[in-house]
């Protein structure tokens, strides 16, 4: 148990050194975060006792990286240097997928501390993003959070994912009625409060989409809660669905209003642009055909087929698909879809058989990846090495969940389906 406390730390550094480091995120910043999350991989495997479930996921996961490392090494990329970076960084997310999945079974007793630093680097950009609006609306500036990013999108797609978390995480405190008394209502409203900022920032970061997203994560969650086992799930949907109307309604300020019409000038980058990035995308993925044109590689050999902007350098597809079905080709594109499907399938299975903590925290991952997914056709979020992490956490958390649901249903005596 001393290798997964140690495992989890280093993990939890790391995290929280990417996600801080986003302004200036070098490559050798980024290295020494795959680095970190390599470490936490050592420990874990050091250990005797594995999750006792099947590796298909974990294999997936790997084949997935394995596309990237294979352009690489095979000569197909058109950007070698490019590929090699993000092979490192797609890498630490595969152990950092692993590495989770393992915390969960070696955490079975205590589920929510595995998601404990995805729930504290949330608070943590959540409270400096608030900062940063309260003194830029102070000095008369137009006000904006970012947090420790450069990007409003990418740090609104960082908030949008550990939102659902935190209102899960609360929703489970406040629910153990047995031990229901000043700390508990404490701790209940300590990670409410979390979850409020991590709305509030969304609000403020001006991110039309990224305040959708989080909606529709909430709204997924709720969804997910109603349709749970026993007539307890009620309270939890409700609550969530009002707390999404609620924030619709109450929580816009005049800057956000006026972006979401469509009368801001501080747009990164129009409707229309990006709809015709996406269309001239589509011609570069017949021509690279299954094999792609190589991780990382898209600002490189999306020049050929550039007709918008043509004075400025389009970095990124502005939709995460479109992109990694680029880079990656056929292959790389239905793996990725493969393993995000089976990881949604058994999150939706674990909110279907568990009754207890492992319900709530498949909730909130269920409610994370539904608002990254959605975030993800407009925006680049996964392309943003924190992000990334992050995510490949919450997929973590549900390829592992499952076996535990399953082990604490045996030791009830209930039957599993």
């Amino acid at each position: 148990m001393v290798l997964s406390w140690l495992a989890w730390g280093v993990l939890g550094t790391a995290l929280w050194g990417m996600t801080l480091a986003q302004v200036d995120l070098t490559v050798a910043k980024s290295g020494w975060g795959v680095m970190g999350v390599g470490l936490a991989g050592v420990l874990v495997y050091l250990r005797r006792e594995l999750h006792p479930g099947g590796w298909w996921g974990l294999g997936m996961a790997a084949c997935f990286w394995g596309v990237g490392v294979w352009q690489w090494w095979s000569g197909v990329t058109r950007t070698p240097l490019r590929t090699g970076e993000a092979v490192m960084e797609l890498g630490g997310c595969v152990v950092v997928f692993g590495v989770v999945r393992e915390l969960v079974w070696s955490f079975r007793g205590r589920l929510w501390w595995v998601a404990a630093p995805v729930l504290g680097i949330g608070s943590l950009e959540a409270g400096l993003g608030l900062v940063q609006w309260w003194l830029q609306r102070g000095m008369g500036q137009s006000p904006m959070a970012v947090g420790s990013y450069g990007s409003r999108n990418a740090y609104a797609g960082l908030l949008e994912m550990t939102l659902p978390l935190a209102v899960c995480a609360g929703m489970w405190v406040w629910g153990r009625e047995r031990e229901r008394g000043v700390k508990t209502s404490l701790g209940a409203s300590g990670l409410f409060g979390m979850g409020a900022a991590m709305l509030v920032g969304t609000v403020v970061s001006l991110s039309r989409m990224g305040f959708l997203a989080a909606l529709s994560g909430m709204v997924a969650t709720g969804v997910l809660a109603a349709g749970g086992r026993g007539g307890r799930r009620v309270w939890p949907a409700v609550l969530v669905v009002v707390l999404g109307v609620a924030a619709f309604v109450f929580l816009p300020t005049d800057e956000w209003i006026a972006r979401f019409a469509g009368l801001a000038v501080t747009e990164d980058i129009s409707a229309d642009t990006r709809v015709q990035i996406w269309k001239e995308t589509l011609p570069a993925i017949v021509h690279y055909g299954w094999k792609g044109c190589g991780l990382g590689g898209y600002q490189s050999c999306f020049y050929g087929f550039q007709r918008v902007a043509p004075d400025h350098v389009v970095n990124y597809a502005h939709n995460d698909y479109l992109q990694v079905l680029m880079e990656m080709g056929w292959l790389g594109f239905v793996l990725g879809v493969l393993l995000v499907g089976r990881v949604v399938w058994r999150l939706w299975w674990v909110t279907q058989r568990s009754e207890g903590e492992g319900w709530y925290l498949g909730l909130g991952c269920a409610g994370a990846l539904a608002a990254l997914c959605l975030h993800s056709l407009v925006d680049f979020n996964l392309y943003f090495p924190a992000n990334a992490m992050v995510a490949a956490w919450v997929m973590g958390i549900g390829e592992g969940l499952p076996g535990v649901v399953r082990w604490e249903l045996g030791r009830l005596g209930k039957v599993v389906g």
